[in-house]
C-alpha cells in the first residue's frame, strides 16, 4: 500500500489541488445565488437570453 502511495503521489496531489479548485468554484457560485448575483451581472441583452438570473430571467 505504501509503494503504491509513493508510487501514485503526484497523481494524487494533482486530483486533491484540482477537487480543492472545483469545491471552491461550487461553494462560491452557491454563495453568489444566496446573495441575488446572476451569472449575467444584471444586464440582459449582453447574456444572450440564456441566463435565468436576471429579475424574471432573460427572454432575449
Amino acid at each position: 500500500m505504501i509503494t503504491w502511495l509513493a508510487a501514485n503521489l503526484g497523481t494524487i496531489l494533482v486530483l486533491c489541488v484540482l477537487l480543492a479548485i472545483v469545491t471552491a468554484i461550487v461553494f462560491s457560485m452557491r454563495r453568489d445565488r444566496k446573495l441575488g448575483k446572476s451569472a449575467c451581472g444584471g444586464n440582459c441583452s449582453a447574456c444572450g437570453g440564456h441566463c435565468a438570473g436576471c429579475a424574471g430571467g432573460c427572454h432575449g
